[in-house]
């Protein structure tokens, strides 16, 4: 069940320059998940490699606002101010407090001119923040009539201080009732939509329920309850849309879907803890003209081994606008994705039809996760804003924001395990750069959950595990990844149990002045499902869910999963031994297996990364001679597996 309990952004605006806060990657957290390269994967589908790129469209009106704004166009204020659009070729007169090193806009006529919104300079200084509410609307625009129609802009922006705030483009019939779209997109508050390097989107929609076959109309962009910072728009095209265009959307893998009725997506997942995983995505018909024999295909790629797990399901016919949700699943269709191998894998689905799909690209999608030891992880490395306590508040003034002794913040975990009960070790954190971090004391805590209570406060339980002593967060700490230990709690003695965990840290101590934060992943927040990340605000007591996706990892022990699989294959008399270890590199594998089997054998360090692979066939006892003296000194894992059976064992390289 979705849980609508909303934290709304504080109300904050960095007194840094804008330059400051653009997006950033940190590289320096990989351990070992090195992403594959997605040009060495290819789709393993018949009617995908059919298909060539098609033009789909003609132009049906342009304006590039070249020259000042386009004759017949209008600009409205409906608070009776100056706060208005204007027409400008260069950012720089219209720049702000919040806004000072902002490029200019990158579109492909940005010398020609564009539309702008400079919210800053309106608020330049700040005694008294004036919202705005002002667009700017075409003269009368005639097209010919055509039973689909896209349009296309190109805009760079942000926005402030509320998902209230609206950013919007309308399309109206009669220049009296407009039908809204929104152009943020799901972009958070405070935030560019584009990286400001690149400092131009370019932005399509169907916009065929307003104008399928219609031969006049009118646009207008409108800003409206936006204090800060800006809004460009320059090259509108609406252009006649496609005969054949198959959508992709909600494509994503179902861990825990079986079992738990909260289900995170984890990009590292520990291998005893990876279960059946199905796969799902809702395919729709943009173009005006049906599709036939539509399917949902899946494919998953090894970095090493190539492809690992194919399947096709096949939904029929889609007419214009139609749309169907497809999921792969052991009960339903075919069993889901379960090929347990070490290191890093790439999911590619796609929709697929007998027809040419003219508008390539919104047919696929890609995503990667990687199978380790013991890291679990819902983030992919790719962090943006910092995110903690005092991004948040109640909306009361006795719960102002702002962090205090007692804040707390966690993601949520699900533990699915068949054989054993997983050791929790420690609660990796990333992070963020922002010098306040200095100083603060934290503890690592899991603490257990109950999914089937609407509120979050009473769907937190008590802590399982905790760390003993606290971590105070040094200069060093900032801009990193640190690890705190638990050593304490019933589960580090006796494992956790299967259920559903939130994952996280509380302030114990806070010197003036300073706060704590990690890093955001904005990519993967959007994946998350509602009420998986969780803040607990100190000064007003009570959690409460977010729509944040915080760089939070839970690490288990070592090996946590070897007595589950040894239970497993002891009935298939199945085992191996290393001889000597720890050794210098050089030692001997001593296999045992009744049957004639073929296994693979797998080296893996313990960043999960892939050291050596071979194929064997073992019928009897096998003693095989290995040379790894090339390699650094470390512990390492060594893994033979086939269709039926698994054991992995430690090896220490000295």
């Amino acid at each position: 069940m979705k849980k609508n309990y909303l934290f709304i952004t504080l109300f904050s605006l960095s007194i840094a320059a804008f330059g400051q806060n653009t997006i950033t990657k940190i590289q320096d957290f990989k351990e070992g998940l090195i992403l594959p390269n997605s040009s060495s994967f290819t789709i393993n589908s018949t009617k995908m490699s059919s298909k060539r790129p098609k033009a789909y469209g003609d132009t049906l009106y342009y304006q590039g606002f070249s020259n000042g704004i386009p004759s017949g166009y209008t600009i409205v204020n409906a608070n009776q101010n100056n706060a208005i659009w204007k027409w400008d070729t260069t950012f720089t007169p219209w720049r702000g407090q919040y806004s000072q090193n902002t490029p200019n806009i990158n579109s492909t006529t940005a010398s020609d001119g564009f539309m702008l919104l400079p919210s800053d300079f309106y608020n330049t200084p700040l005694p008294l923040a004036i919202q705005m509410d002002t667009w700017f609307t075409s003269d009368t625009i005639n097209i010919p009539s055509k039973p689909s129609v896209y349009v296309r802009f190109e805009q760079f922006f942000r926005f402030c201080c509320s998902n209230m705030s609206q950013m919007v483009m309308e399309i109206s019939l009669d220049k009296t009732n407009w039908t809204s779209f929104d152009v943020k997109r799901g972009v958070p508050i405070n935030a560019t939509n584009i990286d400001t390097l690149v400092a131009i989107e370019v932005v399509e929609f169907d916009v065929s329920s307003v104008l399928a076959n219609q031969t006049q109309f009118w646009y207008r962009f409108r800003s409206t309850w936006n204090s800060h910072y800006f809004w460009m728009i320059d090259d509108v095209l609406f252009l006649e849309g496609p005969k054949q265009d198959l959508e992709l959307i909600e494509a994503k893998m179902l861990f825990n879907v079986d079992h738990f009725n909260v289900n995170p997506i984890y990009h590292q997942i520990p291998y005893g803890l990876f279960q059946e995983v199905p796969f799902r995505g809702r395919i729709k018909q943009n173009g005006w003209e049906d599709n036939t024999n539509v399917s949902l295909d899946v494919n998953v790629y090894h970095s090493l081994f190539g492809l690992r797990y194919s399947t096709i399901e096949n939904i029929g016919t889609l007419s214009q606008n139609e749309d169907s949700l497809v999921q792969t699943s052991g009960a339903r269709f075919h069993p889901g994705y379960t090929n347990k191998v070490f290191g890093n894998h790439q999911v590619i689905i796609s929709a697929t039809g007998d027809s040419i799909d003219e508008k390539l690209g919104n047919e696929l999608a890609t995503f990667n996760f990687s199978i380790t030891d013991t890291i679990y992880a819902r983030d992919d490395n790719e962090f943006n804003n910092g995110i903690g306590p005092a991004n948040y508040f109640g909306g009361s003034p006795q719960a102002p924001g702002g962090t205090s002794v007692g804040d707390r913040f966690g993601s949520l975990y699900v533990v699915d395990s068949q054989f054993y009960l997983p050791i929790p070790k420690s609660v990796s954190f990333v992070v963020s750069n922002n010098a306040k971090n200095i100083g603060v004391q934290i503890v690592s805590k899991i603490w257990s959950f109950n999914s089937n209570h609407p509120n979050p406060a009473l769907s937190m339980g008590n802590a399982v595990a905790s760390s003993f002593f606290t971590r105070t967060i040094t200069a060093a700490d900032t801009g990193s990844l640190i690890s705190i230990p638990l050593d304490t709690g019933y589960s580090v003695l006796n494992g956790l149990d299967s259920g559903i965990y939130v994952v996280g840290w509380e302030v114990v101590n806070l010197p003036q002045g300073t706060t704590f934060e990690v890093m955001n992943d904005l990519s993967t927040a959007v994946q998350q499902p509602n009420a998986s990340n969780f803040v607990w605000l100190g000064h007003s007591p009570g959690w409460a869910w977010t729509g944040d996706n915080p760089g939070i990892r839970l690490n288990f022990r070592s090996l946590f999963f070897t007595v589950g699989l040894e239970k497993y294959t002891e009935e298939n008399n199945f085992d191996f031994n290393i001889l000597p270890n720890p050794n210098s590199g050089l030692f001997k594998l001593n296999i045992l297996s009744d049957l004639a089997t073929s296994y693979t054998l797998t080296i893996i360090s313990m960043l999960g990364q892939v050291i050596y692979t071979e194929l064997i066939s073992v019928n009897g006892e096998l003693v095989k001679s290995m040379d790894l003296r090339n390699i650094e000194s470390g512990v390492y894992f060594i893994s033979l597996q086939s269709e039926n059976e698994s054991v992995v064992k430690k090896v220490i390289i000295k």
